[in-house]
């Protein structure tokens, strides 16, 4: 192990962050990752803030599959539009 590997980095994540990160290492095969799973459960427990919905342009979009069929369906258009000015 060298010194990057055991000095302590103190980062800045989001719920969302430490929320994904936690169910990665729930379904991981990595051996060695309950200490990191247990300092990142730790905060996500002591959490003292609200849990209410925010409209944040940072939360991810889950697109439909009839929303990207129609974002296709726009995209072949446009294609069709351009190339017919012959």
């Amino acid at each position: 192990m060298n010194k990057y590997e055991k000095s302590v980095h103190n980062i800045s994540l989001t719920g969302y962050e430490i929320s994904t990160i936690l169910s990665a290492l729930e379904h991981t095969q990595y051996t060695n990752t309950d200490d990191i799973f247990k300092k990142l459960e730790t905060v996500a427990d002591n959490w003292q803030g609200d849990f209410e919905e925010v409209s944040d342009d940072m939360t991810p979009h889950i697109e439909t599959d009839e929303e990207y069929a129609k974002r296709v369906a726009s995209i072949n258009m446009e294609g069709v539009e351009e190339g017919s000015d012959d």
